[in-house]
């Protein structure tokens, strides 16, 4: 089983000095753990628009690198033996702590419905005016057209 989970009722947006920032919970649950662990809580924004970048590799069958953003914590893909597979390999300060295969399709959902929810909790708010949403937002519309002309069998 993989998972990424974004709690809905963790989002909150702090006024800085120069810009504000969303946080929120947000972690991979893989089987019978959580990665870097259950309710991590994290720069929300900033990392999914970063994950937003790194999606286009894994839809193209290259390596990804999901970072998040507090402590030195990361999960890459890579296209596995089986086709239709990615890795997935999990680290905690470059130390590698487990490895999955997962079907590419199920990781590339998963990411999608995680931009999605936190795209929608944003508009509710009212909180669409910075860079990040902005990117993450382009990023999304992007990798559903990419999603659907693939699903189709259309090239990318």
């Amino acid at each position: 089983m993989f998972d990424i989970v974004l709690e809905p009722d963790s989002i909150q947006v702090s006024q800085g000095d120069f810009s504000r920032q969303v946080f929120a919970r947000i972690y991979c649950v893989t089987g019978d753990a959580c990665f870097p662990e259950q309710g991590w809580d994290d720069f929300a924004l900033i990392v999914l628009e970063w994950w937003s970048q790194q999606w286009f590799n894994l839809a193209e069958g290259r390596a990804a690198e999901f970072q998040f953003m507090d402590g030195a914590f990361h999960f890459t893909s890579q296209p596995a033996a089986k086709p239709g597979e990615v890795a997935v390999s999990f680290y905690e300060n470059r130390q590698l702590v487990k490895t999955m295969e997962i079907r590419q399709r199920l990781l590339m959902e998963k990411l999608l419905k995680v931009f999605n929810q936190l795209l929608r909790l944003l508009a509710e708010a009212g909180e669409t005016g910075s860079g990040e949403y902005q990117r993450l937002a382009e990023n999304f519309m992007r990798a559903q057209q990419f999603a659907t002309r693939h699903k189709a069998g259309q090239p990318a």
